[in-house]
């Protein structure tokens, strides 16, 4: 009689486990950025445009809506042997939230991304390139990063538009002259990489470039260099999927003469963003 009763309890106390779900169990949505980098690929703070592997745990086949803005690939894809769906950040910055509904359970689990847009640039110094061997004449190329560097930027393309120069001083005799004085309007150039705390790197570098022709004079001619200033403030735009998005704060570039007072040796000194600083002097001495 002892062990009959005992065999009802645990009979009664048994979880009913229907077509291999444990109703016991809640699900949830692993989250995975197809770009490793950052490294913190389950991440909920997205840039424009990145793209997340989701699946539903335990793994069973769903129902996937959407609520804001972005979209999801509805039909299941085979990656390394899990079934997932794929969900590409939107074009502009909100949050969305993506809701599974299990076909086996009908349980409901749910994820909320944020997407941020790109809010700065950032140049960094390279190297020296070569120039046309006028006496005051820099050029290099400097590292361009998009940023904030906690997510990937590498669906957006970012070009610099038109822009006029503000001249002073030596520069002022270049006044009139388009052909100097007007910044054209690039092409978009895209992003490949995601440095750790860095950013998301432009695919080429960018090339400062800045000189006079008063090298192609006599030498009494390009000792007359005055104190003077060329400023373009350039405005850099992204696009994604062929739409201009967005405007980071202007390119500010800047390139300067200043004259030593006591050797009147002048020096070209340059800049991008207050950053990529670079000079030449008259003598061919360069920094960095």
């Amino acid at each position: 009689m002892k062990s009959f009763l005992t065999l009802i309890v645990i009979s009664f106390f048994m979880p009913i486990v229907s077509a291999g779900v444990n109703e016991d169990i809640a699900h949830s949505i692993r989250s995975t950025t197809i770009v490793p980098s950052p490294s913190d690929t389950q991440r909920t703070k997205l840039g424009v445009g990145e793209l997340v592997m989701l699946e539903l745990v335990p793994s069973h086949n769903a129902t996937w809506t959407i609520s804001g803005g972005g979209k999801i690939n509805n039909s299941t894809q085979n990656v390394s042997g899990t079934s997932v769906v794929l969900f590409e950040a939107p074009a502009d910055p909100g949050s969305a939230t993506i809701t599974a509904t299990c076909a086996v359970d009908q349980k409901v689990a749910s994820i909320t991304f944020t997407t941020v847009k790109p809010t700065g640039l950032k140049f960094s110094f390279k190297q020296h390139i070569s120039s046309n061997g006028i006496p005051l004449e820099i050029s290099y190329l400097a590292e361009v990063a998009v940023l904030p560097a906690d997510v990937n930027f590498q669906k957006i393309s970012i070009y610099e538009d038109e822009a006029d120069a503000t001249l002073s001083g030596f520069f002022t005799r270049y006044a009139g002259d388009s052909a100097i004085t007007k910044h054209p309007k690039g092409s978009p150039v895209a992003l490949t990489s995601h440095v750790e705390g860095r950013g998301t790197i432009m695919a080429n570098p960018d090339t400062i470039s800045a000189g006079t022709a008063l090298g192609n004079s006599p030498t009494t001619e390009y000792k007359k260099y005055t104190g003077g200033s060329f400023e373009w403030d350039i405005p850099t735009k992204y696009i994604i999927n062929g739409i201009d998005k967005g405007k980071f704060a202007n390119g500010l570039f800047k390139a300067k003469i200043t004259v030593d007072a006591s050797t009147a040796i002048a020096t070209l000194s340059t800049e991008k963003n207050g950053e990529a600083k670079a000079s030449i002097n008259e003598d061919g001495v360069k920094t960095p």
